[in-house]
């Protein structure tokens, strides 16, 4: 009889600290923010916030899916913590969706400082395309599944969630699995590339905490 072992390739964000995004708060409430324009802040403001969540976000969504086939009962299948798992990788997505737009109007908006342009890091890869597109089409994919379901128009067998999952080989009569990806309809993002992306929004805030203005 073969065996069936299941792997993950869910990578952990690494280098994250936590009180980048508290540090950056303590100057917004005390220090009277980035910049003397509200236009500006108030960007700031949003894409801080939006990259905090995305990385709670998606270390949730692999604790959970790592729990779900490491740390069960043999004969338990822990259906509830596999689709809480899929709804923290949604809103990450939404949220990374959301960041890219807002770093994209930080780099591109004319009464943002040139100087604060200038200390962003550089290049930015998940504002360029395909990065931003493929986080743009999973986003409007889970929303437009969405309205699919309410309107009841959904085609007959079409996955109705965001779904974790991998490729399967055999070797003889062993079967191995890699969890390496999310897809939803035609939409397939690898987890190690979406851990890249997120790393690179949180050197963008790390950068962000550092500046100093003029």
């Amino acid at each position: 009889m073969g065996t069936f072992k299941v792997e993950l390739n869910i990578p952990e964000i690494a280098s994250v600290n936590y009180a980048t995004f508290s540090s950056y708060y303590i100057t917004q409430i005390f220090g009277g923010g980035f910049s003397d324009e509200t236009r500006t802040n108030s960007l700031i403001a949003l894409y801080m916030r939006l990259v905090e969540n995305a990385l709670r976000q998606y270390e949730t969504g692999r604790k959970l899916i790592h729990e779900v086939w490491f740390k069960r009962a043999p004969s338990e299948i822990p259906m509830s913590k596999f689709v809480s798992a899929m709804g923290f990788f949604e809103t990450c997505i939404t949220n990374m969706h959301r960041a890219t737009e807002c770093m994209i109007a930080i780099r591109s908006r004319p009464f943002v400082p040139q100087d604060f342009k200038s200390h962003l890091p550089k290049p930015i890869r998940f504002i360029q395309e395909p990065v931003a597109a493929q986080l743009r089409n999973m986003r409007n994919a889970i929303h437009h599944f969405e309205s699919e379901i309410l309107n009841g128009n959904l085609p007959e067998g079409s996955r109705v969630l965001l779904h974790v999952d991998g490729p399967v080989t055999k070797v003889g009569d062993d079967s191995r699995k890699v969890i390496e990806h999310i897809e939803l309809g035609e939409n397939l993002i690898k987890l190690s590339e979406l851990s890249n992306w997120l790393s690179e929004m949180y050197r963008c805030a790390h950068q962000i905490c550092l500046y100093k203005k003029p």
